[in-house]
């Protein structure tokens, strides 16, 4: 029964891009290899680690779309996991049933999430205006 999985793995931070750009093609052909069809590869970029992993702060985190079985999705993780550059990773059935030909296969993409730093500093500053409205009694 073909299903719609997403794999998302974070490469260690020491490959270079050429690097990470072989491992991509190679999860991908496994994926393939194995009866499925890439939907998507999203390339997120470089982030913070939530917690030090093999005594790394930073990764490449990437994002695997893609049709498959079960057979599918075991040999691509079985190949995560014995891959010494891939930190982490988790796959997540998206539905139970799916036709494979649903969905059209999509160019890989680049996706740079910027950090929400300045909405944080204008409630921020939102918020030190309230106090001191009440600290006036509501008078400025």
């Amino acid at each position: 029964m073909i299903r719609e999985y997403e794999t998302l793995y974070i490469v260690s931070p020491e490959l270079d891009k050429s690097g990470i750009e072989n491992l991509n093609g190679k999860f991908k052909s496994i994926v393939q290899e194995n009866g499925g069809k890439v939907i998507r590869l999203t390339r997120w970029g470089k982030r913070d680690l939530a917690y030090r992993i093999k005594k790394y702060n930073h990764g490449f985190y990437v994002h695997l779309n893609y049709f498959g079985e079960g057979r599918t999705v075991d040999e691509l993780q079985r190949n995560l996991r014995l891959n010494e550059n891939i930190l982490r990773y988790i796959t997540v059935r998206l539905s139970e049933e799916a036709d494979i030909n649903s969905k059209e296969s999509m160019p890989d993409a680049d996706l740079e999430i910027k950090k929400a730093e300045a909405p944080a500093a204008k409630d921020k500053e939102s918020e030190e205006k309230e106090e001191e409205k009440d600290k006036n009694g509501g008078n400025e």
